[in-house]
């Protein structure tokens, strides 16, 4: 009986226990207990080192690609260069270059246009002299050298100058621009003639014949073109400095623009050749006038010529 008791007592326990759960839970307030956080396989991105794929440019990524030229293609653009019309910028300015006035930059920029590249420097007195010497081949053989003093940043002197062309003919055609013809009807009678030869052959008793040296000055302008030939050794020497017909000028030619603010005159571009003896003016060479010379080139003579005697170069 008391085992029966208990028993009932103990379900009456749990009966209310059950109740009293239910209503709790029933009857609470569902915000005032959030659920128990819970473990989430949310994807979170880590920046990581990787390549992109951003353009870096570089000397081979550029829009306009460069060509090394070959020797023969460089050589043409400098022929093409040197007989160039240079229409609207006459001496001294050359190819848009104008002594005294140009920055090195800019001339190096429109030589670069032109296909030339001028590379090499040297110093000389107060000068930065960038120079290149081109040896030309083929029929065109010679060489060809540029300069141009810098001083400042500014071009001072333009130098252009050829030599040892094999042939002749040749070397016309590609200086045909710095032609005494051509310098004379471009730009009228030179202010200055100078000639120089000499009395003795250098070669000895045999010797053929001896160079002589032809000047063209033009002070206003502030040029000074210099021819190079060679005459007969005998006792009347005939010049003929002419590219065409009968001439006797070789290859050799100087071309010089611009008179620094450090010479006197047009003269100091040259004076340094001339050290042991200063060449003859014209006249008292060979006893004609500069007009009289000029007339020489515009008569249309097939002969281009003048005469002195030898012993006017002891």
């Amino acid at each position: 009986m008391k085992k029966h008791i208990t028993k009932i007592l103990f379900l009456l326990f749990f009966l209310v226990s059950t109740i009293l759960i239910e209503g709790c839970n029933s009857g609470a307030n569902p915000s005032a207990f959030p659920p128990s956080p819970q473990l989430t396989s949310t994807l979170v991105r880590i920046p990581t080192l990787t390549k992109t794929n951003t353009l870096i440019p570089t000397a081979t990524s550029t829009e306009t690609p460069t060509y090394t030229l070959s020797e023969k293609q460089l050589q043409d653009r400098l022929i093409s260069l040197l007989q160039e019309s240079n229409e609207n910028c006459f001496f001294p300015c050359l190819w848009g270059i104008l002594p005294n006035k140009s920055k090195w930059l800019t001339a190096q920029s429109l030589l670069a246009d032109k296909g030339v590249s001028i590379t090499a420097l040297d110093f000389r007195d107060d000068w930065k002299v960038y120079y290149n010497v081109f040896l030309f081949s083929g029929t065109e053989r010679g060489i060809v050298g540029l300069e141009f003093f810098v001083r400042v940043d500014v071009v001072d002197i333009i130098h252009v100058s050829s030599d040892s062309f094999a042939d002749t003919n040749s070397y016309h055609r590609v200086f045909v621009k710095f032609s005494p013809e051509a310098i004379i009807s471009s730009y009228g009678p030179p202010s200055r003639i100078w000639l120089d030869s000499d009395f003795i052959c250098s070669e000895g008793k045999s010797c053929p014949h001896v160079p002589y040296t032809l000047i063209f000055f033009y002070d206003h302008q502030g040029f000074v073109v210099e021819y190079t030939g060679s005459v007969k050794f005998e006792g009347i020497y005939h010049f003929c400095p002419s590219f065409q017909n009968e001439g006797n000028l070789d290859s050799s030619l100087d071309f010089y623009a611009g008179v620094p603010e450090k010479f006197d005159d047009i003269e100091g571009l040259i004076d340094s050749k001339f050290i042991n003896r200063k060449p003859l003016d014209l006249t008292v060479a060979a006893g004609i006038t500069i007009d009289e010379f000029v007339s020489i080139f515009s008569s249309n003579s097939r002969s281009v010529c003048f005469t002195t005697p030898r012993g006017v170069w002891k």
